[in-house]
């Protein structure tokens, strides 16, 4: 049973200084992903029902790469789009979206 977030959650990460050529490289970095997890109501406690060595409390793409697309004024952004995500329990939750960097 598959309860879709409604909404997809699309998540732009935005620059400090757009000013500075070097921060706008981030954009198109394929270093960036970003990952999705399911919290209680209160927000303070990661939500794991494991079944074997799988969870099961979501299910979909829990992972998403940056994406370079435009806004809707045509202005170039980097998001992150969890378009197939989907809560398998009942109640109430929030969402923490956690952004890492692959660095080598």
């Amino acid at each position: 049973d598959r309860r879709p977030i409604d909404p997809p959650p699309v998540i732009q990460l935005v620059e400090h200084n757009p000013l500075d050529p070097m921060s706008q490289q981030y954009t198109i970095s394929p270093a960036y992903f970003m990952q999705v997890q399911l919290l209680d109501a209160s927000g303070e406690n990661v939500i794991l029902q494991l079944k074997g060595h799988k969870a099961t409390a979501m299910a979909g793409s829990m992972v998403s790469p940056l994406h370079p697309l435009r806004d809707t004024s045509s202005v170039h952004g980097a998001y992150f789009v969890f378009s197939d995500l989907s809560v398998r329990m009942e109640g109430s939750f929030r969402l923490r979206f956690d952004l890492f960097e692959i660095a080598g």
